[in-house]
């Protein structure tokens, strides 16, 4: 729910009409795609950017603005946690090279996204410009696609101008980043009590070290990373504490039960119901396929 309400922190600001019920029902249906499709976290943002789009009079570039925005926030938390997490793994001398080399890795790849989400709210248009630069050269080394590029620059030119009205809003990304600091520490609480259930217990600035760290996992092209997030977030319970794979994959499990196939059970729901909203009906229905 914390993840939903972020939504409706960035449509307030921008005055999309959605209220949060709708966000809760529209967010949940793009969760729900994205542990379904083989596209991992990518799957389901274009489609929550179309819901948005068609509930709402939002544009389909101010939806994907928004849904971009949200997404970006998560970065400053999960970079304030894992600097944390590794401080105290570094000076205890606890854990292991590989955690403490994933951790770095991850930290490159966050501080990327810093760049990207201060151009994109501070220095809105130059992002815009070279990639658009980039599209007319392409389209005059082929020859084609000309005719599109004035309608791809008043996309981008609405996108755009989404981006800065939210950064001209400190408020909004300040509301943005408390909610999804605490959806992380939620998710830390629940870990924490799955081990406390198994007799089991770990460092609670290790906890705040392996989830953000593990939620890059999610990313993996596989449905909502399955697999590949089951695998790593056991290695990396091993490598913290000394339990046995068994164990370990235990904890795993129980952990994706309350963060993965919960969201998976309400976000189907929410896509099945998703009709009855104007609008999304194609969307939440399947063809019928003829043969």
């Amino acid at each position: 729910m914390l993840w939903s309400l972020n939504w409706y922190v960035f449509f307030r600001s921008l005055g999309i009409e959605c209220s949060y019920a709708k966000s809760f029902r529209i967010f949940m249906a793009g969760q729900f795609f994205n542990t379904v499709t083989s596209l991992g976290r990518f799957g389901g943002q274009p489609i929550m950017a179309y819901l948005i789009s068609k509930k709402s009079s939002s544009s389909y570039e101010k939806s994907l603005a928004t849904v971009m925005s949200a997404d970006l926030v998560t970065v400053l938390p999960m970079s304030i946690f894992i600097v944390t997490g590794l401080s105290f793994l570094l000076i205890s001398g606890s854990g292991s090279d590989e955690i403490a080399t994933a951790a770095v890795t991850l930290l490159g790849f966050l501080l990327t996204g810093v760049v990207i989400g201060f151009l994109a709210w501070f220095r809105s248009g130059t992002m815009e410009k070279y990639g658009f630069s980039a599209i007319r050269k392409l389209t005059e080394i082929t020859g084609r696609g000309e005719s599109y590029l004035e309608k791809l620059k008043s996309r981008i030119d609405n996108w755009e101008k989404t981006l800065q009205t939210i950064g001209e809003n400190p408020t909004t990304l300040i509301y943005s980043i408390l909610i999804t600091a605490s959806a992380f520490l939620s998710r830390m609480a629940a870990f924490y009590l799955i081990l406390a259930s198994l007799n089991l217990q770990m460092h609670p600035l290790e906890i705040m070290l392996l989830i953000p760290l593990i939620s890059f996992a999610s990313i993996s092209p596989t449905p909502g990373g399955s697999g590949t997030y089951e695998a790593a977030m056991a290695a990396s319970i091993i490598l913290l504490m000394d339990i046995s794979f068994a164990t370990a994959l235990t904890v795993t499990i129980l952990y994706r039960l309350c963060t993965y196939w919960q969201v998976l059970t309400i976000g189907y729901i929410s896509t099945t119901t998703l009709g009855r909203i104007p609008g999304v009906d194609k969307i939440a229905q399947q063809p019928e396929i003829k043969g």
